[in-house]
């Protein structure tokens, strides 16, 4: 177990963003200390890396689609950011 600000470096992304996807239930595996507040993660879950890379091609898969780029073209780039 590793705590929130951990995960967040190793995955490097921000801390609020962290803190958004925990609030989401995007984080397999997380949970809050209820005394202390304090939010943990099993670093070692499968789950929890696949859920994240799923995320986050959902992620780029949205923001692809914003810049109004063809489907050829976002395939093309989802599969060079899963390389």
């Amino acid at each position: 177990m590793i705590k929130l600000t951990q995960f967040c470096r190793e995955q490097k992304i921000s801390y609020s963003t962290g803190i958004r996807w925990f609030k989401q239930g995007r984080i397999p595996g997380a949970y809050q200390n209820p005394q202390t507040k304090s939010i943990f993660v099993d670093e070692n879950s499968a789950e929890n890396k696949e859920s994240f890379f799923h995320s986050l091609e959902n992620d780029i898969r949205y923001f692809l689609e914003i810049l109004k780029l063809d489907k050829n073209k976002i395939e093309k780039i989802i599969k060079i950011v899963k390389e």
